[in-house]
């Protein structure tokens, strides 16, 4: 996972099938990071892992977003994208 998200980091490509043993929906790049969602992770909510350069919550939250991060180790987060 370290090694897909520094690629990403670096403009290589968010196509990705899989991220480690996850299977991909989506990977963007964010200010302070990238995260993308994993394919069946929710029932009704997307989730997925999000990656922090500074391994701070606030690199990579959108103070407009409902979206939940919690952070699982160093610079991972698990992160809530809450069905609208």
């Amino acid at each position: 996972m370290d090694h897909a998200a520094a690629e990403i980091m670096a403009g290589g490509s968010t196509d990705r099938g899989w991220i480690g043993l996850w299977p991909v929906l989506y990977a963007e790049r964010m200010p302070g990071g990238m995260r993308f969602e994993v394919s069946g992770c929710g029932f009704i909510d997307g989730c997925g892992f999000a990656y922090s350069t500074s391994g701070s919550r606030a690199d990579i939250t959108d103070p407009d977003e409902s979206d939940r991060y919690e952070q699982l180790d160093g610079n991972w987060f698990f992160w809530v994208s809450p069905f609208d």
